[in-house]
């Protein structure tokens, strides 16, 4: 009797590799391939060369490990190999040649195990053993698909999952497919060298092999085959309904189809409109500093340049967003809205900009300012806001869980839309607008601020308050302070300096019966009308058209503006009356 080898004279455990468990698996195949004989089957009159039955491999898998548990000689050891007493031990461990890959079924090709019963199988080539072929290239891979799709469709058709690898394949490899369809063609025209029998063997041996090779395929094996999973059929509740009903109502109300066109559209009209002014789409003047590195296009276009280029005020009139982002814009615009009287709405819009980024710490003061600068009642520059706009701006200033710096967001809205749609349109129609433009053309020969003082007679930083009451005085000196309400004033000084040439001579005379609704005296005025006039703004909400032609009658003073340039007002006044308006 042998006693048990000591602890000091044991081996250690080494556990076992995946190299190591592929050549168990290698000798065990070897060992079936020398005792098995591979024999042509009729399967419904269709003859399937060199295949094996599955009662078959199970025996001879039985067998092999029966031979290796009883060796023939006492010198030679024992061999390593797991031993199979039973049927079921074999049939498993034939499962497992199956997923591996060592053998492949014939007929029913995505079967995961081996059944004990007439299941035709076959041996796989020893070249596509995964000891020998462990790693799949993706060249040899679109080769072998390729070789596919030179052949018969019907035979060698792809599958939908080989349709799909074989594009991306080609997407991947497209730089060598020359070589790539070379390599298929070569192999399909040594393949039709072979006999008929041969082909058939060797065209389901790599099937097989790429079928659980092939890149990208998770080579793990199981126990047993992935099911997929049952997806659960969700009945249909009645709120589901519902749900449903509501979501198609609101897609025939929107019509989300027809906005994506309209807003493709959009798009595609804002990218031209822009193109222009890209500086990468359009080559600017003089270069584009990113790839010249000369810095003059941005000191061209700085925020303090005197004059701006005429690329940059055409911009303006792209949008009211355009205008208010350029600082030079900003302060044409409020040039412009002071002739208006409504630049409080642009400083408006502007202080609550500088809220929205300021530090928490400055938010409680400055929205107090805005507060009572523009919304307040009584407030000096209030904004004109609809009483809603109103109630709402102030109940979520007063909220305490509303932060105030966004509590201004629907008046700021109201206000910009305000400005969008009513000032900015006047603004690309009005002089100023023009003469900035013509300044900019000129490319510096008059400075902007001059151009603006010159057009609308006006200080840029200065803001004038309309005069409100004239019911009261007379025609003489309401024709003296406005020219229609529209802010330019004329004094009553012998020699006064405007921004007019007028050369006619007319006389008013005072109106028929002598009453005190005129002047007392006759007023010569010298002036040239030009086609582009003054902006006159007429008194109220109105706006009446400049005639071109001047025609100075009582009770109404009718003018155009001009150009640029002096105007002499000569008038003497002998009588002294007191003007009065006539009753």
């Amino acid at each position: 009797m042998t006693s048990l080898p000591s602890s000091s004279t044991a081996a250690p455990f080494v556990p076992e590799t995946k190299n190591n468990i592929l050549q168990k698996m290698d000798t065990v195949l070897l060992r079936i391939l020398n005792s098995a004989h591979l024999k042509t089957h009729k399967y419904f009159r269709v003859s399937v060369p060199q295949a094996i039955t599955g009662q078959v491999l199970v025996q001879h898998i039985h067998n092999a490990f029966y031979a290796s548990s009883s060796p023939s000689s006492s010198n030679q050891p024992p061999s390593t190999v797991m031993t199979a007493e039973d049927v079921g031990e074999a049939v498993h461990f034939a499962t497992m040649l199956l997923q591996y890959g060592y053998i492949f079924p014939v007929i029913d090709v995505h079967a995961q195990s081996v059944k004990e019963d007439g299941t035709l199988y076959r041996i796989q080539l020893p070249y596509f053993w995964p000891s020998h072929a462990q790693q799949a290239d993706n060249v040899e891979y679109a080769i072998y698909l390729s070789k596919r799709l030179l052949r018969n469709e019907l035979k060698h058709g792809l599958d939908e999952e080989e349709a799909d690898a074989y594009n991306r394949s080609f997407e991947l490899l497209s730089h060598m497919w020359t070589f790539i369809s070379a390599q298929a063609e070569l192999q399909l025209k040594a393949l039709k060298e072979r006999k008929k029998a041969e082909k058939v063997v060797f065209d389901t041996e790599e099937r097989a092999f790429w079928r659980t090779r092939r890149p990208g395929y998770s080579n793990m094996v199981f126990e047993e085959g992935l099911q997929k999973l049952d997806r659960k059929i969700r009945r249909p509740t009645i709120s589901h309904l519902h749900t449903t009903i509501e979501r198609l109502r609101l897609a025939l109300k929107t019509k989300p189809w027809l906005k994506m066109l309209k807003a493709s559209e959009i798009m595609t009209n804002w990218t031209e409109q822009f193109a222009e002014y890209d500086p990468f789409l359009s080559s600017p003047l003089p270069s584009n500093p990113w790839i010249s590195d000369d810095s003059t296009l941005w000191v061209l276009n700085a925020d303090n340049v005197e004059v701006p280029t005429e690329r940059r005020v055409k911009r303006w009139g792209l949008s009211v967003i355009e205008l208010v982002r350029d600082p030079i814009g900003r302060q044409v615009l409020e040039s412009f809205l002071d002739s208006e009287f409504s630049s409080e709405n642009l400083r408006f819009w502007m202080s609550i900009q500088d809220l929205k980024y300021s530090a928490n710490s400055q938010i409680e003061t400055k929205a107090q300012l805005i507060l009572d600068e523009y919304l307040a009642a009584g407030s000096p520059c209030q904004v004109n806001v609809d009483s809603r706009t109103l109630d709402e701006t102030l109940k979520c200033i007063n909220e305490s869980h509303t932060s105030r710096r966004f509590a201004f967001s629907l008046a700021e809205e109201h206000v910009f839309t305000l400005m969008s749609k009513d000032s900015y349109p006047r603004f690309l129609r009005s002089p100023i607008y023009k003469g900035v433009l013509d300044a900019a053309k000129a490319k510096g020969k008059k400075r902007i601020f001059d151009v603006i003082k010159e057009l609308s007679n006006v200080s840029v930083s200065t803001k004038r308050t309309p005069i409100q009451k004239h019911h009261k005085m007379s025609r003489s000196s309401a024709c003296v302070d406005v020219i229609e309400g529209g802010g330019i004033p004329i004094t009553s000084s012998l020699t006064t300096q405007s921004h007019q040439t007028l050369n006619t001579g007319t006389t008013i005379s005072p109106p028929p019966g002598g009453g005190g609704g005129g002047l007392t005296t006759s007023t010569t005025i010298s002036k040239q009308i030009s086609s582009d006039s003054l902006p006159l703004i007429a008194a109220g909400s109105s706006r009446s058209p400049v005639s071109s032609s001047l025609n100075l009658s009582p009770p109404m003073l009718a003018g155009g503006g001009g150009t640029t340039s002096s105007t002499t007002t000569n008038t003497s006044d002998t009588s002294g009356t007191s003007n009065k308006e006539g009753k």
